[in-house]
Formats: structure tokens, C-alpha cells, sequence
């Protein structure tokens, strides 16, 4: 690895934290004004050593959290493959899969909401349990796995009257599935409200 200073390995630290250059300038002395701060920030991302320490601590940093490409990749693909229909509640309303969908398909669940409505009808209480879900963003998941495999994916040419090198979110799919083999359903995902399955 390159040499450079104590202070600097702090500044990339500081920066990788949330990726805001004056803040992590600030934060280890750089400079106490704004404006002087990022500036140095500004010259130290532009430096060749400071890049390859930024390099070296992500690699680090997701070494020790256990995070790959594939990994993100896979989150994202459940994520775009995910489909309303795919979930119901069991009998005490919690959210689950649909018979035959894979478990790890309700980590698409962004948020979940449990309602327990008891009703009296004269002598008789009748318990009934709802469940609110949303789903993560489906077109977020779509656009990160486009960034990614965009280069692998075959170019459009002017001959086909279209005009653009922006491929369509099937033949995004289509390299996703067959990157990752296995595939699954596909579906409208966002909001939905489930009664007793």
C-alpha cells in the first residue's frame, strides 16, 4: 500500500463512514473553516494513494462484514423478483410465504403491519388478524442490477430503429437469472393489505 500520513488514513476512515469529504475533513483537523476543509478534502480524493487506501478499507470493511458482490447482487434480485402475490398471513397475522415460495423471498418486505380487530357480536367475539406489507423499491433493485451487468448486456444497434443502448429490465432479468441460475416469479411488488390466508 502506499504511504501517506496518519491524519489522511483518518480522513479516509472518516470519509468512508458516510462518503461526505468536508465532514471527515473536519473531523480529523484538516481545517477548521468549511471552505478550507473541502478543499483539502477535494485534493485529497484526487489523489492516487488516497484512492487506493479507499479501495483497500472497502475491501476490508466487506471482507469483515461478509459482503460480495454476489451477495448484493442476490438481495437486489429477490428484491425485483418479489410479487404481492407471493406472501399471505398465517392464523395469528404474522406474514409469511405462500406455499411453494422461498423463505428468503421475505426479506423483500420492507415494512409490515399487524392489526388485531376483535369484534362482539352479542355473546360471540370474533378475532380476526390483518397484515399491511410494503415492499422495497422494485425499480431501485432494477436500476442497481442495470448499473451493474449493463456492460453484459448485449447494445442495441441503429439498425434496429430503436436508437439507444439502454437495454429493458427483461434482458436485465434475463443476465441476472442466468448469472445466479435459479429463478423465481416475477411480479408488480409495492403495497398490499392480507387478510387470514
Amino acid at each position: 500500500m502506499p504511504e501517506i500520513s496518519e491524519k489522511e488514513l483518518r480522513f479516509c476512515e472518516e470519509y468512508l463512514r458516510d462518503r461526505i469529504a468536508v465532514r471527515a475533513a473536519l473531523e480529523v483537523g484538516l481545517s477548521s473553516d468549511y471552505n478550507a476543509a473541502a478543499n483539502q478534502a477535494t485534493y485529497l480524493l484526487k489523489k492516487p494513494e488516497i484512492q487506493a487506501w479507499l479501495k483497500y478499507l472497502r475491501n476490508q470493511y466487506a471482507k469483515r462484514l461478509r459482503i460480495d458482490i454476489p451477495t448484493i447482487i442476490r438481495e437486489y434480485v429477490i428484491i425485483a423478483k418479489s410479487d404481492l402475490d407471493e406472501f399471505t398471513t398465517d392464523e395469528t397475522g404474522r406474514v409469511v410465504v405462500r406455499p411453494g415460495v422461498p423463505k428468503k423471498m421475505l426479506r423483500a418486505v420492507k415494512k409490515r403491519k399487524l392489526t388485531k380487530l376483535e369484534r362482539l357480536n352479542g355473546d360471540e367475539l370474533t378475532v380476526s388478524n390483518t397484515a399491511e406489507i410494503e415492499l422495497h423499491d422494485k425499480l431501485h433493485a432494477l436500476d442497481q442490477l442495470l448499473k451493474y451487468f449493463k456492460d453484459l448486456l448485449p447494445k442495441k444497434s441503429e439498425e434496429d430503429g430503436e436508437g439507444t443502448d439502454e437495454p429493458n429490465a427483461a434482458e436485465v432479468m434475463r443476465i441476472v437469472a442466468d448469472a445466479l441460475s435459479k429463478s423465481q416469479p416475477r411480479g408488480s411488488g409495492g403495497t398490499g393489505r392480507y387478510g387470514p390466508g
